[in-house]
């Protein structure tokens, strides 16, 4: 087994190093990008924001998605040789890694081609960040104790927050919700991922019709009702 990179992936390699070298700002740099992968302030985290969208305009942020969508669909070497030069120029977590990693591919794959137009170069190019939400302030890692409950309506799902319903500060979207349906005496705990999607206004939102189907089907079997 040749271990080796080829020409062409040492190629990207050099690529990418001389683009990161040349492009990323020396003071957005951080010892331990996990670590500081929370902006501390606004203005940084607008930094970065322009620093996300200045690598989607190179072709490099979504590096793994479907050119269709705006990615690079690079190899999974090439996503390699990527991440180890990044962390290697000290580059910081990008603000909207939530929705690239997340959110996006979850629309690829459920989302209406209305949703994908919309959503999916905003996501890109951080204009929107997404966030994620499944615990709630009396619960934390303890899933069971969800307060949080969905209710299956004519096909669709009503969701009971009583206002538990948690975004990063520094977001401006939530993405998911974890919900717990009853069932009996089963209770079926982050039965569904809901994506919505708040405009400025914090009224506009968008749920992914397939994904609702697949819960109510799932709710259907865990209660006995035909669907």
């Amino acid at each position: 087994m040749d271990f080796e990179f080829t020409p062409e992936q040492e190629s990207f390699r050099r690529k990418v190093r001389e683009w990161i070298g040349a492009n990323l700002p020396k003071d957005l740099c951080v010892d331990d990008a996990q670590d500081e992968r929370i902006a501390p302030n606004r203005a940084v985290f607008e930094r970065r924001r322009a620093w996300q969208a200045k690598l989607h305009s190179a072709g490099y942020a979504g590096l793994s998605w479907p050119i269709q969508y705006g990615g690079h669909a690079a190899s999974l070497i090439e996503q390699v040789i990527w991440d180890e030069e990044y962390s290697r120029a000290r580059a910081p977590v990008l603000p909207g890694y939530f929705g690239l990693g997340l959110c996006g591919p979850t629309l690829m794959q459920w989302g209406s081609e209305e949703q994908k137009k919309r959503f999916l170069p905003r996501i890109l190019g951080a204009d929107d960040i997404w966030c994620q939400g499944y615990s709630e302030p009396g619960a934390g890692s303890d899933l069971a104790g969800l307060q949080t409950r969905g209710s299956e309506l004519n096909f669709h799902c009503q969701l009971d927050t009583e206002g538990l319903v948690l975004y990063d500060e520094l977001s401006d979207l939530p993405l998911g919700y974890g919900v717990s349906f009853d069932a009996g005496e089963e209770l079926c705990n982050i039965a569904a991922a809901f994506v919505a999607r708040f405009g400025d206004s914090r009224e506009e939102q968008a749920i992914c019709r397939a994904a609702a189907e697949r819960i109510a089907a799932d709710y259907a079997r865990l209660t006995g009702g035909a669907r």
